[in-house]
């Protein structure tokens, strides 16, 4: 096996100034939230991806265990988050209830800190509320009372902050939705919401779920290169690149089209092999899309075909006649950055 050294350090400035995002947002529910095993989520490891090749990008990890589509969506501010009117007491030691149009189940997560009427603070769920729907606000720091005399929206950390960032969207798995249609334009309305306007979207993957060629073939066609079909990855390459041999169930499962057990810590969420392929994964979208600007150093890729020395290829190995969109490709043997 040959080894091609591949110098990116030529390519011009420029190329590097056009990459304005500030961060990358992961949204979702628990299965982007993570922590199913202490520590483990797929945002976390794809941070630690990033910076094992020296990229110096925040990821942010913003999954809200048990929370609707809808309700993402109002964290990130595709959706109105609206609280009734109340008044904000003149002390920032005093919580106020309120009421919202929403369960949101962790405001930390891109809503708090939030801004309601100009006065900075931070909304509390209550959690020992079964029907979730009480919720406090405090403001941060003394001021005059403040009265919101009428329905106001509450302007979010994530609108404030992060509506430059790459998204990153997994959503849907606990509803919100009516139909394979409405959910794909719900992940259109946080693309049309945010500044930056990149993003990738995604697939639904649990091992109780069998692959649906009618939703996968919607979503290709609605999102294209930007879409991963997670779970057909997870069926097809999954156990391979985890490194792990199939049980017998495993391999029942695929022969079902359902991701194999050994990804899962249950039914629903993954375990560390898991959410490595999926971190894995989004980071080789960003690669693929030229979202992330190529790494300054020597790096190696592997060729076994002599036919790569001319051409262009794609990072997957396809070769392509014309460069059409912006990304990374293998031009004559090298790895090259092109901006369309």
């Amino acid at each position: 096996m040959r080894k091609i050294l591949l110098i990116l350090s030529f390519l011009p400035f420029t190329v590097y100034s056009q990459m304005t995002f500030e961060g990358i947002s992961c949204w979702g529910d628990s299965k982007t939230q993570g922590n199913q095993e202490p520590g483990v989520s797929y945002p976390s490891m794809l941070q630690n991806l990033l910076e094992e090749n020296h990229y110096d990008i925040t990821v942010y990890n913003f999954g809200a265990n048990g929370e609707k589509s809808t309700e993402i969506m109002q964290r990130q501010g595709a959706r109105e988050l609206i609280v009734q009117p109340f008044t904000i007491p003149e002390s920032s030691g005093t919580e106020v209830k309120i009421a919202i149009n929403s369960h949101l189940r962790v405001p930390e997560a891109g809503c708090n800190p939030c801004v309601i009427n100009g006065v900075e603070g931070a909304i509390r769920h209550d959690w020992s509320d079964s029907s979730q729907k009480t919720f406090y606000f405090s403001r941060f720091t003394d001021g005059y009372a403040v009265v919101v005399d009428k329905p106001t929206r509450i302007i979010t950390d994530a609108m404030l902050h992060h509506r430059n960032d790459i998204l990153i969207m997994d959503i849907g798995y606990n509803g919100g939705f009516s139909s394979v249609s409405d959910w794909i334009n719900q992940y259109k309305e946080m693309v049309d919401y945010s500044d930056s306007k990149e993003y990738v979207v995604i697939g639904r993957a649990s091992h109780y779920y069998v692959t649906s060629t009618t939703t996968e073939d919607a979503f290709s066609e609605a999102f294209g290169n930007r879409y991963i079909s997670l779970s057909q990855y997870y069926v097809e390459h999954g156990l391979e690149d985890a490194g792990i041999t199939p049980t017998p169930n495993d391999l029942n499962d695929i022969l079902s089209g359902r991701p194999p057990q050994s990804l899962f810590l249950d039914d629903h969420h993954e375990n560390a092999y898991g959410y490595a392929i999926k971190a894995k994964l989004v980071y080789q979208k960003l690669l693929e899309l030229g979202l992330l600007p190529p790494p300054t150093s020597i790096s190696t890729i592997d060729n076994d075909n002599d036919e790569q020395k001319t051409g262009i290829y794609t990072l997957q190995g396809q070769k392509i006649k014309a460069i059409s969109s912006s990304g990374i490709y293998i031009v004559n043997g090298k790895k090259i950055y092109i901006k369309k």
